[in-house]
């Protein structure tokens, strides 16, 4: 092999080199790129998340206020278990009177229809 044909193919060889070179800066730039584009995407994605993040706070807030809302219906229900004992209580004393009073009549009957008065 001569110098000259050395000196072809180590030419050859350089500008493959350089081709493929310049072909890697190229998928460097594009990857560069997609890079960008992640990085967009990224930063949509943490707004998405603080979104969703506020969303749930929110949220908390209403299962709270809700808890709140079931308690103060658990005492309404208590209040109301209370007062429908006490009525319960006060009609059987006002049966129990009753009875009594009816009691008491027959019995007035009963003494008047002995003494005669009747």
């Amino acid at each position: 092999m001569s110098d000259m044909q050395s000196e072809q193919i180590l030419q050859a060889i350089k500008e493959l080199n350089d081709q493929m070179n310049d072909g890697f800066r190229k998928v460097d730039k594009r990857f560069e790129e997609v890079d960008k584009r992640f990085k967009q995407i990224d930063k949509r994605f943490e707004k998405v998340d603080e979104r969703f993040e506020q969303i749930d706070r929110r949220f908390e807030e209403v299962d709270k206020r809700f808890e709140q809302i079931d308690k103060r219906f658990e005492e309404m229900d208590k209040r109301f278990d209370n007062v429908e004992a006490r009525q319960e209580k006060m009609q059987n004393g006002f049966d129990i009177l009753v009875k009594r009073e009816m009691d008491n009549e027959a019995d007035i009957v009963g003494i008047k229809k002995a003494i005669g008065q009747q």
